[in-house]
């Protein structure tokens, strides 16, 4: 018999007003983007500022560090999988093991189902 792999809960985030001051979404929170594409990069914080949150984007996981590592860290990480050098994996790892209460979005266009269980594991 094989188990399916469980996702753990995510909190509920904290609800904050953007710039303009009106009502953000349900669930608005800051958010970390890692991601290498400077283009993708670029529509991911368009998309997310557009929708009230709070964005900062970067281009590698290292550069995810310390803003991780940081006073004010995000309540999000949405990063890429691959990336050259610290790739989406490792920063999955990393923020499992010193922020645990920080919930991590990995997304990629490189995956495979088998990918995405591993990952989860």
């Amino acid at each position: 018999m094989t188990s399916s792999p469980t996702v753990p809960s995510i909190p509920p985030l904290s609800r904050r007003s953007p710039a303009g001051g009106s009502s953000p979404p349900l669930g608005a929170a800051r958010i970390l983007v890692a991601e290498d594409d400077g283009a993708l990069r670029e529509l991911l914080v368009e998309l997310l500022t557009d929708a009230g949150y709070s964005v900062v984007a970067v281009g590698s996981g290292s550069e995810a560090l310390p803003r991780i590592r940081g006073a004010n860290p995000p309540e999000v990480v949405l990063t890429d999988l691959v990336m050259p050098g610290l790739g989406g994996e490792a920063l999955l790892a990393m923020v499992q093991r010193e922020h645990a209460h920080i919930p991590v979005v990995v997304m990629t266009a490189f995956g495979s189902i088998d990918s995405a269980v591993q990952l989860v594991r």
